[in-house]
């Protein structure tokens, strides 16, 4: 059967999937009866929630996820535009697909037939906790080494981590076609730091100054995107930020006791940046989290749905309240707020305070990626390093 007949209409169907069967029965590679062959599988669910719909030349990425009625909901994003969304039920071992008619039937690649990740690891990574300003102890180093196996097996990527003698961290991984080196150094070396911090009161007003008087950091130049209700951004000239160029930039014609701190926007493939002045101190932080979650929005753009804990809804709810128009910080009923979302020291988003948020969910948006979307998303769960990590050695094994 051909791939472009699965995509112009598929319907799993049998007997209800129900809601008590282990999820974990439903990872795997699936393929149609009689196509053993790994090359030709059409499904592969992994425990991320994420999935990949294959044949033998197109790959299709999405997310996947089990409805309060047992059914299996497949969301792709397709290579051409546009979305696709897939139902289902399990029926035993079984996915059962309905084609104009015609039963198709679908079953897992049994272990034997698929070439299985190496029993030995293909990489190893020397990593060292900490910077010049602050030296790791042995409690961050066995902390970090704690999430750092979280992380590794939430992404179903096989690992060893240990300590050594000289306070570093060995990191054994094996890779796969979705586990490459490259995302596996990320979930390495990410921090995973969350935190929820106010922008400055006067924030519109110093920014359009910075404008109107072109003033503009080095690097950077001032441009106008269109269709935008700000008008000017800036936009970077040449390589990437360095850390000193980074730290910098923080400093940028300075407001005490505030960053500036860049927004991106992406418009038709090409990054633009609106500078914010956003509060040092943070209102509230990654270790309130208590839940982490890939969310779909409008026109396809992907973002990471939060929970917090007891405590941190608490907090929430009272800066919401208390920065809403009429509230207690912010007595002017058309006083207009804003709450910097900041990830590892990059500005998300900045969205205006509205009315008191109480419920304690809130959603992460900055131009992710699906890939992207995820692994924060599992970063974010898996809770902050305790210090920064970096990449001392790798070694192909």
């Amino acid at each position: 059967m051909r791939l472009a007949n699965i995509l112009v209409a598929l319907l799993l169907v049998g007997p209800a999937f129900g809601c008590s069967r282990p999820e974990s029965q439903l990872i795997g590679k699936w393929a149609e009866e009689g196509m053993n062959d790994p090359v030709n599988y059409f499904f592969e669910f992994f425990s991320d929630k994420t999935v990949i719909m294959k044949g033998p030349d197109y790959p299709f990425s999405g997310t996947w996820s089990i409805l309060s009625n047992g059914r299996i909901k497949a969301d792709f994003e397709m290579p051409y535009g546009g979305k696709m969304a897939v139902l289902g039920k399990l029926d035993e071992k079984t996915f059962i697909v309905d084609l104009d008619g015609e039963t198709v039937k679908f079953a897992r690649i049994p272990a034997s037939n698929l070439k299985p990740l190496s029993a030995s690891y293909d990489y190893e990574f020397t990593v060292a906790m900490g910077t010049s300003e602050f030296t790791s102890d042995s409690d961050s180093i066995f902390i970090a080494k704690a999430i750092l196996e979280n992380r590794l097996k939430a992404a179903d990527v096989p690992s060893q981590v240990t300590v050594s003698d000289n306070k570093q961290l060995l990191i054994k991984v094996a890779t796969n076609e979705q586990k490459t080196a490259e995302r596996i150094k990320h979930l390495i070396t990410t921090t995973g730091l969350l935190e929820f911090r106010l922008v400055h009161p006067k924030n519109d007003e110093l920014i359009k100054n910075l404008f109107e008087n072109r003033k503009v950091p080095k690097g950077y130049e001032i441009v106008l995107l269109p269709g935008s209700p700000w008008g000017d951004y800036w936009m970077r000239k040449g390589s990437p930020l360095t850390e000193p160029e980074r730290a910098s930039l923080r400093e940028f014609e300075g407001q005490a006791g505030f960053d500036l701190l860049l927004k991106k926007e992406v418009f038709e493939g090409r990054d633009y940046f609106r500078p914010y002045y956003v509060s040092r101190n943070a209102e509230l932080t990654s270790t309130s989290l208590e839940s982490a979650s890939v969310c779909h929005q409008q026109f396809g753009k992907k973002a990471v749905q939060i929970s917090f804990d007891d405590k941190g809804r608490k907090i929430f709810a009272k800066v919401t309240a208390d920065h809403a128009p009429g509230g207690a910080k912010n007595p002017d009923p058309h006083g207009r707020h804003f709450l910097g979302i900041v990830l590892d020291g990059t500005l998300c988003s900045a969205p205006y305070i509205r009315t008191s948020i109480p419920g304690g969910k809130v959603v992460i948006e900055g131009n992710f990626t699906l890939e992207e979307a995820n692994n924060w998303a599992l970063i974010l769960q898996s809770g902050a390093l305790p210090c920064q990590a970096s990449i001392l050695n790798e070694t192909k094994l």
